[in-house]
């Protein structure tokens, strides 16, 4: 299996979830951060590392992790509480990114293993237990 690490990374505002998307590197789809995990870094840090890297946004890591495998990738994301969005980050050049609702997000994403890290999020009732969480 190749292994893959990142992020699904959640804002609330106004008491409704939004979702952190950026686009890939040659523009073509929607996708949340995800990257390589590299031998001096946990899984948890790595997917620390590539949101600040490939979206601009450091936040805080929450259980469960959710694991997807696809041919012979297996993706591994982690969710995220955005506590911080910055204009400049590392790939902000070749990235475009977008705060929208889960279900904006599940109408733009279109790669199998992020549809089914979404699917995960919208079938535990992802919007309803943060806000009932953190109200």
């Amino acid at each position: 299996m190749i292994p893959k690490v990142g992020v699904i990374p959640y804002i609330l505002h106004e008491d409704k979830v939004q979702l952190v998307l950026i686009r890939n590197r040659s523009n073509t789809t929607w996708i949340f951060p995800k990257g390589n995990p590299e031998h001096n870094k946990t899984a948890r840090e790595q997917a620390l590392q590539e949101a600040w890297e490939e979206a601009g946004i450091r936040g805080t890591l929450h259980k469960p992790k959710i694991v997807i495998k696809n041919g012979q990738t297996s993706y591994t994301f982690y969710i995220m509480r955005v506590e911080e969005v910055a204009n400049e980050y590392p790939e902000n050049r070749y990235r475009i990114r977008k705060i929208c609702s889960t279900q904006e997000a599940y109408s733009l994403i279109k790669r199998p293993p992020y549809q089914h890290a979404l699917q995960c999020i919208i079938n535990n009732n992802f919007d309803k237990s943060k806000k009932a969480h953190h109200s």
